[in-house]
């Protein structure tokens, strides 16, 4: 297997575990959420995992692109994926802070 596609594996497996963290409510660990000023903790905290997840969805469907098609198609979709999903979750997440 490409060292690549092992990568964004590992990425998404970590981005996977953090996101359902997340999403379970289980935020302690995150220094930075006490830092932000959101109206809802849980429903913040359960935004910010769906999120990540997305993003270690981006990562695997990066590597196994790389891995099936080519190095310039699992870059291409891993910064367009990046940066699709930045303009996604900035703009929904004016909907939770203050």
């Amino acid at each position: 297997m490409p060292v690549f596609t092992c990568v964004m594996s590992a990425l998404a497996i970590a981005l996977f575990i953090a996101g359902a963290l997340l999403c379970a409510g289980q935020y302690g660990w995150l220094r930075s959420f006490r830092w932000s000023s959101h109206k809802d903790s849980k429903a913040y905290a359960r935004y910010l995992g769906k999120s990540t997840i997305g993003l270690g969805a981006i990562m695997l469907a990066s590597g196994l692109a790389h891995m099936q098609l080519g190095t310039v198609p699992g870059v291409v979709l891993l910064i367009g994926g990046i940066a699709i999903a930045f303009v996604i979750i900035a703009k929904g997440a004016g909907k939770h802070h203050r």
